[in-house]
């Protein structure tokens, strides 16, 4: 029976006990290296010491017989001794451990309960007192060990963890690889970051960079995700990106620096890259590495163009070089920067341009823009003293190019600091400088250009005064020296609308500016400009108004006046006009005159141009009345025949055959020698075959087959000719067209073979078979050259070709009699058959359905008569009844085969009726069939219900 004492010492324990439990629930990780006194809050029993409490546990562990309970208070001292050595190192003057107790504890629990299931709560808060006596190995042994035995103990990954620590602190870089990977795989939340970072530097260590600074790259982006800014980042966090990043830069600085950054996936193209760049670029800026530096900080620019923070790397470059005393380079990416971000202010901010950034920019853009003016002004004094020296030509070329390259450059950013700052006091003053710069540069147009903005586009800004007079009047001097330096090279339409714009820019300075001193010589030399400037609106209204309001001009005046008019009628295209004010001129001089026939052909051309207006306009009769007015006003101009030759051919377009005939013949008359004239008697004989006049047309086309100097022209006549005759039913005439060009012409084959057929089918008309046959025998010379390639009229021509044989060979066959002895005319006979059967074979293979049922009819035909033929042989002499009777068996054997052959091919024929195919040929087969089979085909009451059933 236990004590009172001790159930009451018992009794106050239990609170303990639960606090102590707590407080060891707060060693759950070796990360928390130094621990906390619990807070106890207001009790009524007297708190207890470290020691107390433990005597309290031993006096437990004595009156407790249940060996499961001892083990666990057991435990419980040792982590009063553990809190109790945390506490005294919090407390501790000097920062000395005092954890040998509690080691001592937990190793006498192992080697007491070795077998407790407890033990890995034990080994790992063993291997913790070890770390905080500083005792690495100790601790290492016993983390390893725990990891052996409890490989599912809730803390292993901490414990895997620890030991890889102290591999890396012992340098062991590849044992710790092995520890923090297998964190790195298995653990989850911030003990897997952490094991990255540190497989990281193992990586680092190791001199594997590239491995490095990947395993870097996936814990940054496991930590900032789509941030791009370290501020973003947790508290706890930021610490382990800084580091991260300060550790691949290390990494990126032995295999190549900025341009390695790119190459790496798990990095490259991520929000927070830019801040890679830049702590590579402050690295090598502290090793005063300049230009590397800059490099790296460019690096980013040309792999991240558009981004927001390229403005804030050109900075970084431009500073690096400054340091590094390179200003050359720095100008340079000033220019570059100044030149990136020539837009619009309201773009800055979505191109990252801060206040800031636009402080510099305004800054740059100034001091660019004054350097490269300043530089171009020291050229152009280099070369002054040697512009008159011949032999120094060269050397002043050369600078001048290279100062005018350096205005051209001062002017653009001028104008880009006066575009981006509108409302900048300096606007107006670097708007001028920008003119000049352009008018030293002698790039004229682009100076008026910026003169004219200062003279008349800032007309309520204050001090415009200062600059406006000034540039308007250099804006007219820059316009005449642009003319005077391009005027040869100048088209010359450019070159009078430049004159134009001088003299608008003149009127509008003597308007903008009258009080000016200048303002008189301005307009002095505006009036001047106009009798030159070719302003034709204006000089026409001049000019008409002189003509109306004197009526007492001289006539040498009044002749100009309306030259004038005239050519500037013309240079604003509107002819007819101008050929009425040619006309009006021309009255001053006589017909004599040289000037007379100019103007004359001046008249022509602008009518000939009318005309094509009204052309243009689907005017066209006007057009062609326009053109044959040509031959009445100038009939001895150089237009006068080409103008009515294309009134004729308008004509021509527009059905007017008889008229278009009157004019091509007077042509054909008048100027058979003009190098159109070949054309003339061409055109007449195809308007008269389009007039229906056929017969006239045949007459020009035969000359033409005669006289025109193009061969095809002559044969194409030829044939037309011969058709036109044939056509009109003049065989003769045609024959003899189509004669000349059958021995004329061999190709095209097509035509050749027209030229053939129609030969032979005239003859065939006029009853001349002989001929006829001639011309058949001649297509068929032909056949195996182009049977295979012929287009469909040739191939309708062998058709009919082949048939016309079949036919004559047919004549030949029905010609023939089986006389006595018939072993003798049979085999004559039967090759004259089989002449005609592939005739007409033939002509069923080219597959054109006339010219196939007409010879599948013919050859039904010619079988037909080859049976009848052999019915009516003569019978031998000297024959019995009997033997004659045999005779006529055999005859009937011999004829039934071909009978049969005829009435399958008159079937064939009448199987394609079926087919919906109609030809005279295949009611022929009809016909036929009625009397080789009657019992079929001559049943009229069948055929009409036939019939009606198709109906």
């Amino acid at each position: 029976m236990k004590s009172t004492k001790n159930i009451s010492k018992a009794a106050c324990l239990v609170s303990m006990i639960a606090c102590i439990g707590c407080q060891s629930n707060q060693y759950q990780t070796l990360g928390q290296l130094k621990g906390k006194i619990p807070e106890v809050g207001e009790q009524s029993i007297k708190p207890m010491t470290y020691a107390e409490v433990r005597e309290e546990y031993k006096d437990i562990v004595q009156s407790i017989d249940d060996s499961e309970l001892r083990e666990k208070i057991e435990r419980r001292i040792s982590n009063v001794y553990m809190i109790e050595g945390s506490e005294q190192y919090l407390e501790s003057q000097d920062g000395k451990n005092n954890y040998q107790d509690a080691i001592k504890s937990y190793e006498n629990i192992l080697k007491k309960y070795p077998n407790s299931p407890e033990n890995a709560e034990v080994y790992y808060q063993l291997a913790r007192a070890y770390h905080l006596e500083g005792r690495e190995m100790e601790a290492m042994e016993t983390l390893q060990a725990l990891i052996s035995k409890y490989p599912t103990y809730r803390n292993v990954n901490e414990a895997e963890f620890r030991v890889a620590d102290i591999y890396f602190n012992l340098s062991d870089y590849q044992t710790a690889e092995i520890y923090y990977a297998n964190v790195a795989n298995k653990a989850i939340g911030q003990l897997q970051r952490h094991a990255r970072y540190m497989l990281g530097w193992t990586y680092y260590k190791l001199q594997r960079p590239s491995q490095a600074i990947e395993t870097f790259g996936v814990v940054l982006t496991d930590i900032m995700g789509t941030s791009s800014e370290v501020e973003g980042v947790a508290k706890g966090q930021k610490a382990l990106v800084l580091d991260g990043i300060h550790s691949m830069s290390l990494a990126l600085n032995k295999i190549g620096g900025a341009e390695a950054i790119e190459t790496f996936d798990e990095i490259a193209n991520k929000p927070y890259v830019w801040l890679i760049y830049d702590k590579l670029g402050e690295y090598y800026l502290e090793k005063e590495l300049f230009k590397i530096s800059a490099e790296t900080y460019r690096g980013y620019i040309d792999n991240h163009e558009g981004t927001t923070k390229v403005p804030y790397f050109y900075k970084k470059i431009i500073s690096a070089y400054e340091q590094g005393g390179f200003p050359v380079q720095a100008l340079a990416e000033k220019e570059a920067f100044v030149i990136a971000y020539n837009m619009p202010v309201e773009q800055f901010e979505r191109h990252g341009v801060t206040l800031e950034m636009q402080t510099l920019l305004k800054t740059y853009m100034a001091e660019l823009a004054k350097y490269r003016y300043t530089q171009g002004q020291a050229y152009l004094a280099e070369a002054e003293p040697f512009i008159t020296d011949p032999a120094k030509v060269g050397h002043v070329n050369k600078l001048q190019d290279l100062a005018a390259a350096e205005f051209i450059q001062a002017a653009a950013f001028y104008g880009q600091y006066s575009d981006t700052f509108k409302d900048d006091s300096e606007v107006l003053e670097y708007r001028y400088l920008k003119a000049e710069a352009h008018f030293l540069a002698k790039d004229y147009l682009d100076a008026v250009e910026a003169y004219e903005v200062v003279a008349y586009g800032f007309a309520d800004k204050k001090g415009v005064e200062k600059y406006a007079a000034d540039a308007g009047y250099a804006a007219i001097i820059a316009y005449q020296n642009y003319m005077d330096a391009n005027g040869e090279s100048l088209n010359p339409a450019w070159s009078r609308d430049y004159q134009s714009a001088a003299v608008d820019s003149m009127m509008r300075f003597a308007k903008t500016f009258s009080g000016d001193e200048r303002a008189a010589g301005v307009l002095t030399n505006a009036a001047n400009y106009v009798l030159e400037l070719e302003q034709y609106d204006r000089a026409i209204e001049l000019m008409t108004g002189l003509l109306a309001g004197q009526q007492t001009l001289d006539r040498a005046t009044e002749k100009v006046a309306h030259g004038i008019k005239a050519v500037s009628y013309f240079k604003l295209k509107k002819f007819d006009k101008a050929a009425d004010s040619y006309l009006a001129e021309r009255a001053f001089v006589k017909p004599n005159e040289t000037e007379y026939q100019e103007l004359s052909e001046r008249i022509s051309v602008s009518q000939f141009q009318y005309a094509g207006q009204l052309e243009a306009n689907d005017q066209i009769d006007a057009s062609i009345a326009a053109l044959l007015s040509i031959k009445a006003v100038a009939p001895e101009s150089n237009n006068r025949v080409i103008a009515q030759y294309d009134a004729a051919t308008l004509l021509l377009k527009q059905e007017r055959w008889t008229d278009a005939i009157r004019e091509l013949k007077e042509l054909d008359a008048q100027f058979p020698n003009h190098e159109l004239a070949v054309e003339f008697p061409r055109k007449i004989a195809y308007a008269y075959q389009k007039n229906d006049e056929p017969l006239k047309a045949a007459e020009y086309y035969v000359t033409l087959s005669n006289e025109d100097p193009d061969t095809e022209i002559k044969r194409e006549a030829l044939f037309s000719a011969a058709m036109i005759y044939r056509e009109a039913n003049d065989l003769g005439t045609a024959i003899q067209h189509f004669k000349a060009y059958a021995h004329t012409y061999a190709q095209p084959v097509g035509a050749r073979m027209e030229a053939l057929y129609q030969l032979a089918d005239s003859y065939l008309k006029m009853n001349e078979f002989s001929k006829h046959m001639y011309w058949i025998n001649k297509i068929m010379e032909l056949e195996p050259e182009v049977a295979s390639t012929a287009e469909d009229r040739t191939r309708w021509i062998l058709s009919w070709a082949n048939l016309r044989l079949g036919d004559y060979a047919a004549g030949e066959f029905n010609k023939r009699r089986l006389r006595h002895p018939i072993a003798k005319f049979l085999p004559r006979m039967h090759e004259q058959f089989q002449v005609t059967l592939q005739a007409f074979q033939k002509t069923s293979d080219y597959g054109l359905l006339d010219h196939v049922t007409e010879s599948s009819y013919k050859m039904a035909e010619v079988h037909h008569d080859f049976a009848k033929a052999i019915l009516k042989a003569q019978t031998p002499p000297g024959l019995n009844a009997a033997q004659r009777g045999a005779f006529a068996e055999v005859l009937k054997q011999q004829a039934q085969p071909l009978k049969e052959l005829a009435i399958e091919l008159h079937q064939v024929n009448i199987e394609r009726a079926w087919d919906g195919d109609k030809t005279q040929w295949i009611n022929k087969s009809f016909d036929a069939m009625k009397v080789l089979s009657p019992d079929r085909f001559n049943k009229e009451e069948s055929i009409k219900v036939y019939g009606e059933g198709l109906r």
